[in-house]
């Protein structure tokens, strides 16, 4: 994705598909989970797919080559703190709005 912002004559074209069907899907997400009381309504599904998915993209590309073995293996574990953190942040704000 990052490819395609940079020289979008080569690039975006082959990922049009990938990025509708990627934004379909995380909203879906996010909807389906204030559908369920999970995240309060009115959150931004951008700004909550940004968080986490930004997080995890920075990550990666900062971790150092020597790394990246460690990081792959690891993953999992990574993206579900992430998740944690962006939750804890959504439920915090929805409890202080309460306030």
């Amino acid at each position: 994705m990052i490819d395609a912002k940079i020289y979008p004559e080569l690039f975006e074209g082959e990922i049009a598909d990938l990025r509708s069907e990627t934004i379909a899907n995380g909203r879906g997400i996010i909807f389906r989970a204030i559908e369920r009381g999970e995240i309060i309504e009115g959150t931004s599904p951008a700004l909550v797919l940004d968080a986490v998915t930004g997080t995890i993209e920075h990550h990666y590309l900062m971790t150092p080559m020597s790394k990246l073995k460690e990081f792959e293996s690891g993953v999992e574990k990574y993206i579900e703190s992430v998740v944690d953190l962006v939750l804890a942040g959504l439920n915090c704000h929805s409890n202080s709005a309460d306030k």
